[in-house]
C-alpha cells in the first residue's frame, strides 16, 4: 500500500462519518465546500483543509452520498441523497 493510499485511509477513517453526518443534516443540503471544511475542522481542528472535500469525493465514489456541483467557481454543492 503507498503511503498516499495509507494516509487517505487514516483520515476517512477519522473523518467520513462527520462529513456524512453533514450532508444528512437538512441546513446543509445546499453548501459550500467551505462550509464543509469549518464542520469538519471544529471537530478535528489538527485535520488539513483539503481532506474533507477528497472524502467527500471518496464518499461518492462509494455510493454513499449523492451530490451534485451547482457552482464551481463558488464551490457551491447540492446533495441530492445520503446512505444511511
Amino acid at each position: 500500500m503507498s503511503e498516499q493510499t495509507e494516509n487517505l485511509g487514516r483520515v476517512y477513517d477519522k473523518i467520513a462519518e462527520l462529513v456524512l453526518d453533514f450532508c444528512r443534516a437538512p441546513q446543509h443540503q445546499e453548501f459550500h465546500m467551505a462550509d464543509l471544511v469549518k464542520w469538519v475542522r471544529y471537530e478535528l481542528p489538527d485535520i488539513a483543509p483539503d481532506s474533507p472535500s477528497r472524502i467527500l469525493r471518496a464518499l461518492r465514489q462509494e455510493g454513499r452520498v449523492l451530490y451534485h456541483v451547482v457552482n464551481r467557481a463558488q464551490s457551491l454543492y447540492r446533495v441530492q441523497a445520503v446512505a444511511s
